[in-house]
């Protein structure tokens, strides 16, 4: 597959597994926009890897953060990917903890609205703009590459939060995928 004028998207893309999917896309000749909170790693990764990277501060939560990188894709080229691999939020906590007291409610949902409704928000925003496109010589308009993780099949203690939201990801991945395929749309999840 060849990524030559074509742009992506990456969420989180200013570290670990987001910083190496911006640098493989760009060295396979792709622009790439890092969507990112991270003022200090994401500028400096797109400083780094010079032309054809821009680094937008994206929240995954916010719909115009969500479309102000995506517009920014648009001026580089086609967009035509998304590869969503933001995370960043994480607690341990068990269902009742050592002290007796109850899985804190507003991190089991703060780890959802992060891993699970950020994840829909980028997918569907994206997913938006892509099925505009004319379709390759192939029917494909594009592609969505969303993150899901072990922790989605077979959670560890302490994981109730992460493991949940990681599940909808590998439930929104058949729906979606589903959803898009008429608009010429793939949708994969990495766990």
């Amino acid at each position: 597959m060849s990524f030559e004028g074509e742009v992506a998207v990456v969420t989180g893309g200013s570290g670990g597994l987001g910083a190496a999917t911006v640098r493989r896309l760009h060295a396979a000749g792709a622009s790439v926009v890092i969507a990112d909170l991270d003022d200090k790693a994401a500028p400096a990764l797109a400083d780094e890897l010079g032309e054809r990277v821009a680094y937008v501060k994206t929240d995954v939560l916010d719909d115009d953060s969500v479309q102000a990188a995506l517009d920014k894709a648009a001026e580089l080229g086609t967009l035509r990917y998304a590869v969503i691999t933001h995370g960043g939020y994480g607690a341990l906590q068990k269902i009742v903890n050592k002290d007796g007291s109850p899985h804190d409610r507003a991190v089991f949902a703060k780890t959802i609205d992060l891993y699970l409704v950020g994840t829909f928000n980028v997918l569907r925003l994206a997913s938006a703009e892509i099925a505009k496109l004319d379709p390759k010589e192939s029917g494909e308009r594009g592609a969505v590459v969303m993150t899901s993780s072990i922790a989605g099949y077979e959670g560890q203690m302490g994981q109730a939060a992460y493991g949940a939201a990681k599940a909808g990801v590998i439930g929104l991945t058949i729906s979606s995928a589903r959803d898009l395929r008429s608009a010429g749309i793939r949708v994969n999840s990495i766990a």
